[in-house]
């Protein structure tokens, strides 16, 4: 597994409702600008945001994963936050637009591949340094910016 079968992309949050099966998740609408629709991602951020604060966000979102069926839902994605204790801290970027493709420049850019299991994920170890999101010695970015947190966190946050 290497970083480069990732489909990581900035995505919009569109819509964001209660999971009516589970009290810590959401069902969560993301506009990912290579679909033509919005994908559905079940995440269990509800005890970290509240709906009004996630309406609108930019966010990264890894979106050849594997779909999954939650408490009864299919989630088509994963969004990425850094996590540490018992907080959850979502990625995000300013600059950037729905659809804009994660990578590491240096990298050479290779398409992803088309799915990839939650077991190939873990492989991956992206962690947290200065509020910003590095893969062994390099940063996440777009073509328009570094990925950074929304919030403060420690450095060495591990991203899942």
């Amino acid at each position: 597994m290497h970083f480069q079968d990732l489909d990581i992309r900035i995505g919009k949050i569109n819509g964001v409702k209660e999971h009516p099966n589970a009290d810590r998740l959401y069902i969560i609408s993301v506009e990912v600008g290579s679909i033509s629709r919005d994908i559905e991602i079940i995440s269990g951020i509800r005890d970290h945001y509240i709906k009004d604060e996630l309406l609108g966000k930019k966010i990264v979102v890894l979106i050849n994963l594997e779909p999954a069926t939650l408490r009864g839902i299919e989630s088509n994605g994963m969004l990425l936050a850094a996590v540490y204790t018992d907080n959850v801290v979502l990625l995000t970027t300013n600059k950037s637009v729905p659809g804009n493709r994660v990578y590491i420049k240096g990298m050479e850019r290779k398409k992803p591949k088309k799915r990839i299991g939650i077991e190939d994920w873990k492989k991956i170890k992206l962690v947290t340094l200065n509020n910003k999101v590095k893969f062994e010695d390099y940063f996440l970015r777009t073509d328009k910016e570094e990925i950074f947190t929304d919030k403060e966190v420690p450095d060495g946050c591990n991203i899942r």
